[in-house]
């Protein structure tokens, strides 16, 4: 060919560091997954327990499936997402860094606070649901919240808290890392150069060779093209 890309710029810094914190906050997804599966029987028993005696009784199971794995899907495809950006970020193009920036402002906004205001929030979240008043047929909130924190394992608050805390950060250190200047000649889209042919004469019908344009001598010839060898 007598065209081609440059070779791959090297990586700065701030890029490499972007892709593992990337790698990281998809880790920490998945692990937010497995937690949240690992406690489905728990909450299972807690629906049952809330909505027993009243007339969604019948739809306990569905709510607890929702709470539990629903959560969890939604986190294994964020993984999932982070981890393809993570591999097409670190190979330098410009729209995987755009999307980067959308899923993971996503992930800190909807992940991250709100776990953080979720978990920080309990006691105000107590004095709401106390004001609340049942639906009909409905069991009554405040039950339902007590009855869910009998439920729940010591463990899962405090580990889950904190792991939310950590994949916050990342995900705004990722956005930041990605917009410093230092980042911007990787994404940037290098021209085409002309590489001179490996055999001369080029091979007949290719661009260069005798009789077509860019051929020393010839019409159209590339002025930056390199002068024939003599003929012996």
């Amino acid at each position: 060919m007598a065209y081609s890309v440059q070779e791959q710029k090297p990586r700065p810094t701030v890029v490499t560091a972007a892709v593992g914190l990337l790698y990281a906050t998809a880790g920490i997804l998945l692990v937010l997954a497995v937690a949240g599966i690992s406690i489905s029987g728990s909450m299972k028993a807690a629906y049952e327990e809330a909505y027993r005696g009243t007339d969604a009784a019948s739809s306990s199971d569905v709510v607890a499936i929702a709470s539990t794995w629903g959560t969890a899907v939604v986190y294994i495809l964020f993984a999932v997402g982070l981890a393809v950006l993570a591999m097409f970020v670190g190979r330098g193009k410009q729209p995987a860094r755009i999307t980067t920036w959308v899923v993971t402002g996503l992930v800190a906004l909807c992940c991250g606070c709100g776990g953080i205001l979720g978990a920080a929030s309990g006691s105000a979240m107590d004095s709401l649901t106390q004001n609340m008043e049942a639906a009909p047929g409905q069991p009554d909130p405040t039950k339902v919240t007590k009855i869910i924190e009998a439920h729940m394992p010591s463990w899962y608050t405090p580990v889950t808290t904190v792991l939310v805390i950590i994949m916050t950060l990342t995900s705004i250190a990722v956005i930041i890392l990605l917009a410093l200047p230092a980042a911007n000649p990787f994404f940037r889209k290098e021209p085409e150069v002309w590489v001179p042919p490996t055999t001369w004469p080029p091979a007949p019908g290719t661009p260069g060779a005798p009789g077509l344009p860019g051929y020393p001598g010839t019409p159209g010839a590339d002025p930056n093209q390199p002068p024939a060898p003599p003929q012996a």
